[in-house]
């Protein structure tokens, strides 16, 4: 099942979270249905099956584990995808960076594996950079989207604080696959924009399902004023 444009929410929670459970992120799932979300992007195995009978969009999936720094790294294995796969999902999501991978291929090798295993399983290329979402797209890769920008080595002077417009702008150029907006992109405002620099589709995760994130947002920005 192939994606539409449109909006994509991301319903994820982590440990520790009062939304942590497959029963809070198939209610995120639901709800982002019922808001006209086109798909939905989740996060492990078990989501996936809690939240496929329930929805007819499709689904993105990942799993994550870290690297050896201790940043995240999006789904491992090819026992992860074919989990994934199996659990229920239409797109798997995958890191496809260039840094190292602790079985030694970098995300570029990674897509290539995957595309010669499951050659009829779309893949979306999270990436950091035009360099690496370039050679992610030649690799295999059915989507191309910015969620690794600002969360790499190479990337870590990149703003947190607002969506990287021009990364949209030159894989637009770059690549003919559909280019996918994601991160920091907090208001329709910025969804807009993301749109207009030539994305495909737009990701949201924390400014629809992370309450605790959206209220320290509104936390820090009357702390100034608050007496």
């Amino acid at each position: 099942m192939r994606l539409p444009p449109g909006l994509i929410v991301s319903c994820q929670a982590e440990p520790g979270s009062p939304f942590y459970g497959e029963t809070f992120i198939r209610a995120f799932a639901e709800a982002a249905v019922l808001g006209g979300a086109v798909a939905v992007r989740l996060c492990g195995v078990d989501n996936v099956k809690a939240v496929r009978p329930h929805v007819s969009v499709p689904i993105i999936a990942l799993t994550k584990s870290a690297y050896p720094d201790g940043r995240v790294l999006i789904t491992e294995s090819l026992a992860d995808v074919e989990a994934l796969i199996q659990a229920g999902a239409d797109v798997i999501a995958v890191d496809a960076t260039w840094r190292v991978r602790p079985q030694g291929t970098t995300g570029t090798e990674f897509v290539r594996r995957i595309k010669q295993q499951w050659p009829h399983t779309l893949l979306m290329a999270d990436v950091d950079t035009v360099e690496a979402g370039v050679a992610a797209a030649a690799a295999g890769a059915d989507y191309i989207a910015t969620t690794l920008s600002g969360y790499t080595p190479a990337t870590e002077h990149q703003s947190l604080d607002t969506p990287d417009l021009e990364l949209i702008r030159q894989l637009r150029q770059q690549v003919s696959q559909p280019v996918i907006a994601e991160g920091r992109i907090r208001t329709p405002a910025q969804a807009r924009q993301a749109m207009a620099a030539g994305a495909y589709a737009v990701v949201v995760g924390s400014a629809i399902t992370r309450p605790v994130e959206i209220t320290r947002w509104f936390v820090a920005a009357l702390a100034p004023v608050v007496h």
